[in-house]
Parts: C-alpha cells; sequence; structure tokens
C-alpha cells in the first residue's frame, strides 16, 4: 500500500469592505497600501500555535 501524504492548507482572507478607489489609485500608480487586519484569535479554527505561525509568515 502507498503511503498517503497529507498537508495543512491555510485560507486567510481579507474582504475590503471601504476604500477601493483607493487601492485602485494605488494599483495605477504603482504604489503599496497599508492593509490593517483583524483576527479573532479565540474563535479561529486555528490553534495557538498556528496562528503564531501565521503572524511569522506575514510579518
Amino acid at each position: 500500500m502507498s503511503k498517503l501524504l497529507f498537508y495543512k492548507e491555510w485560507v486567510y482572507s481579507h474582504f475590503l469592505l471601504d476604500g477601493h478607489h483607493k487601492m485602485f489609485a494605488a494599483n495605477k500608480a504603482k504604489k503599496a497600501i497599508t492593509l490593517l487586519s483583524f483576527l479573532s484569535i479565540d474563535e479561529s479554527f486555528a490553534n495557538k500555535d498556528q496562528v503564531e505561525k501565521l503572524f511569522q509568515v506575514l510579518t
């Protein structure tokens, strides 16, 4: 029997509620933007170690 390999897939989504005009203008001007994100640690399906790893990857 062949060995099955399992991997973890993470999905971290952002939803732009307002400011899409500024994002479009920054894209046209080839400028960077700052995006403020909120992550609920207590309500997440991820455990504390996975959340810490996410912060390491994003910074």
